[in-house]
């Protein structure tokens, strides 16, 4: 199978091979069931090329914003639609023209892949897997989703009727946001949960009130001293810092992380003196 390159797309029948064995939502949409789908189509994302995201791919079509801004500073937008003939500068030399018709297949593949592949192909596995019933129309007069929807959309539809979790999902959640680490856990995967648990009560927040970026940094700084991985002086040099954001925390534990271990046996590498990742 073809992963899209600079000059190549993926085929649509390509692409829904690498969507099969997905999550079920029947035999009607909740809150775990959406969880799990959101998931595991974000994993296969990731590994499509997607120039503006080159770490993390197309999953920007199916995570939340709110949780896309933990992983990228930079909103997801799908490619704009370049046109249908490449525009050149009025008195264009023969080469200039060559690099804007290279340029212009780029931006149309990838445009094509959004629209034609990923986009039809998300959209068909929601129309299949969710019931008629449980499709709220856009277009008066309409049943079932408008293909013209965005996959965003769809999403905060079904999560905002739908997903609303019971009081055991919500509990579970909060519990897991509160987890502490765990032995042979590594930092990386404490944030990777927080991220995941960000949203209150199962995922889809209570009054759309997501757990701020404060919340976050703290709530990963208490579990992180609390392991016993690092030293004073690192949650001392931390503590001062201003603008302080998830991304600049987890990059300073994680260097700090790292230092420890290539540095290890030593006092100041916690309480233990090794921590076996």
């Amino acid at each position: 199978m073809s992963i899209p390159t600079m000059d190549a797309i993926i085929s649509y029948e390509d692409f829904m091979k690498m969507l099969e064995n997905q999550p079920s939502l029947l035999p009607r949409p909740n809150c775990m069931c959406l969880r799990a789908w959101c998931k595991y189509n974000a994993n296969i994302l990731a590994q499509i090329l997607l120039p503006n995201y080159p770490q993390h791919g197309w999953k920007g079509m199916v995570l939340q914003p709110a949780l896309f801004a933990l992983i990228n500073n930079t909103p997801f937008a799908p490619p704009a639609d370049p046109g249908r003939i490449a525009v050149y500068p009025q008195y264009a030399l023969a080469a200039a023209m060559k690099m804007i018709d290279a340029q212009f297949t780029i931006d149309m593949n990838f445009y094509q892949t959004y629209s034609n592949i990923i986009k039809r192909a998300l959209y068909n596995l929601l129309t299949k897997s969710v019931g008629l019933l449980y499709q709220a129309s856009t277009t008066p007069g309409l049943s079932g989703w408008d293909p013209s929807i965005s996959i965003h959309d769809i999403l905060a539809q079904l999560k905002s009727t739908y997903g609303k979790p019971d009081a055991q999902t919500t509990e579970a959640n909060e519990a897991m946001f509160r987890m502490l680490i765990q032995p042979n856990q590594t930092p990386e995967s404490v944030f990777l949960c927080l991220e995941e648990r960000r949203m209150p009560r199962g995922g889809y927040p209570l009054a759309d009130i997501p757990y701020t970026d404060k919340q976050l940094i703290n709530q990963a700084v208490m579990i992180l001293r609390k392991s016993n991985i690092f030293s004073t002086k690192d949650f001392d040099d931390w503590e001062p810092k201003t603008n302080k954001t998830w991304a600049s925390m987890k990059a300073y534990f994680q260097a700090a992380y790292t230092k420890c271990l290539n540095n290890q046996p030593q006092p100041d590498c916690g309480a233990t003196g090794v921590y076996q990742p």
